[in-house]
């Protein structure tokens, strides 16, 4: 009875073991740039990462790609004109479900507004400097301040009366 017991805690430590790895194993392949293994992940998972690089503007009216702290700077802070910036992840499931909202709002808002997305783990930096302490987060700049701040999964409309309020 004793190497049985001793069998099944054997087990169980494998086991949760293996869990505790695979979960980390993921994360941390995102989170060094590895692309996203799900197929609905935004279009944007595999931007480039290169300091300096220019953001990397959408077909048609869609969201800008922020790569780095450099671009935010020159992307946002002197847009000239409003701009909304989605602070999201790869594996971020609450990203994923505001995704289509932001996409839509971009070309609704297109030529009043811009609308950027910054990918959290490639940008630690810009994280902590605007205090982003959960995903996704929605800042809305105008003349390079912090009007506006929506942060979770929250609905298309919300997002709206925000940018109206601020327009």
């Amino acid at each position: 009875m004793t190497k049985t017991l001793l069998s099944v805690v054997v087990l169980a430590v494998v086991v949760v073991a293996g869990l505790v790895l695979v979960g980390c194993e993921n994360k941390s392949t995102t989170a060094q740039g590895g692309a996203a293994r799900i197929s609905n992940a935004p279009a944007v998972a595999a931007t480039p990462t290169t300091p300096g690089a220019p953001a990397v503007e959408s077909k048609g009216a869609g969201p800008i790609v922020i790569p780095d702290e450099a671009t935010f700077d020159s992307t946002i802070l002197k847009a000239g004109k409003p701009v909304m910036v989605d602070f999201w992840a790869t594996w971020c499931g609450p990203c994923k479900q505001i995704a289509p909202s932001v996409d839509a709002l971009a070309t609704r808002y297109a030529g009043r507004l811009k609308v950027g997305k910054i990918d959290v783990d490639r940008n630690r930096a810009t994280v902590g400097h605007w205090d982003i302490r959960g995903y996704p987060t929605l800042l809305l700049f105008k003349d390079g301040v912090v009007v506006g701040r929506l942060r979770g999964a929250v609905g298309k409309n919300e997002i709206a009366q925000m940018i109206d309020s601020n327009l």
